[in-house]
């Protein structure tokens, strides 16, 4: 692709049109792209210059003066790297570094890394680099740390917008992570009504119908063998479970012949989710709906691999 920057006067007239890359670069690392930022070029402007850029180091950052006079250009030091929201603050860019598409089924150990590296303005070098495991565009960079912006924990529900603000912190003093606590998962059917002080609502909607679920439970947290995070091809994230041997002929004992029955899957108390039986289950299930969130999913996940860590440890100890 060509860039090309037009330069009007003051009352509106083109006053030259500036040939930026020659023949031109290649637009994109592949045929998907995150952002339109990256074969649109953006302009930032800071203490009287103006930088004329578009989401890829595949080009250089052009740098304009105030008149329309380009003065120099800044070959950012990273190799094929596609980004959208740059920022200037001093001498500094940083910008939100595109991540690869997940591969249609893959399997996530937990959120996804956004990286936010920073460059100076004068070489080019990376500087810098900050990165957290959560969604959110970046909406400001300053001495005092980053501003983001993601959807709320509830959206789509409700569909407001969190501000987070970050400060980086020192490795030194980077607390260590809670160890994951024990998870109660249990799997019913879910049956008609005799006792309505035994129903349980949906989890995070208390005004809906309730269900009952039947007396024992089909299987639990220690017949699952192993669980993963889960990617479908509609890009929602769910969980998959696979189940130890007897957890597999238990469930496919179960589901034989009950097509058309539901099934409730609680969760530490809360009913979760309930789905239809369209055929036997055996040796998987993968769950996946509108109301999962995805920090909680991984919490699932690892709690559950938790579980079976410390099963597979007894059972071996016991041999």
């Amino acid at each position: 692709m060509k860039l090309f920057v037009s330069v009007f006067s003051s009352d509106g007239s083109l006053k030259k049109r500036v040939p930026l890359n020659g023949e031109g670069t290649r637009a994109s690392n592949g045929e998907i792209i995150a952002s339109m930022s990256v074969v649109r070029p953006m302009t930032v402007k800071s203490r009287g210059r103006i930088f004329v850029l578009r989401g890829s180091t595949r080009d250089p950052v052009y740098v304009f003066s105030d008149s329309g006079e380009l003065t120099g250009t800044v070959s950012l030091q990273a190799s094929n790297v596609e980004f959208s929201s740059p920022k200037i603050f001093g001498n500094q860019l940083i910008v939100h570094q595109h991540r690869l598409p997940l591969p249609s089924g893959s399997v996530l150990k937990e959120p996804e890394l956004e990286t936010f590296p920073v460059f100076d303005l004068d070489s080019g070098l990376l500087v810098e680099q900050f990165e957290w495991r959560s969604r959110g565009e970046l909406a400001c960079y300053d001495q005092d740390g980053l501003t983001l912006m993601q959807h709320g924990l509830d959206y789509p529900d409700r569909g407001y917008y969190a501000m987070i603000n970050a400060q980086p912190m020192p490795k030194e003093s980077a607390p260590s992570r809670p160890p994951a606590t024990a998870i109660k998962l249990e799997l019913y059917w879910i049956v008609s009504c005799t006792d309505a002080t035994r129903s349980l609502p949906l989890r995070d909607d208390d005004a809906a119908s309730r269900y009952c679920l039947s007396e024992h439970s089909i299987v639990d947290q220690d017949d699952v063998e192993s669980a993963s995070a889960y990617v479908d091809d509609l890009d929602q994230l769910g969980m998959r479970l696979s189940f130890t041997p007897d957890g597999s002929e238990k469930l496919s004992r179960a589901t034989t012949a009950k097509n058309d029955a539901e099934l409730g899957l609680v969760i530490d108390g809360d009913l979760v989710l309930k789905a239809l039986v369209r055929e036997p289950l055996e040796h998987e299930a993968i769950i996946t709906g509108a109301g999962l969130h995805k920090d909680q999913l991984l919490d699932w996940v690892e709690r559950l691999s938790l579980n079976s860590e410390v099963r597979k440890r007894a059972l071996k100890k016991g041999t």
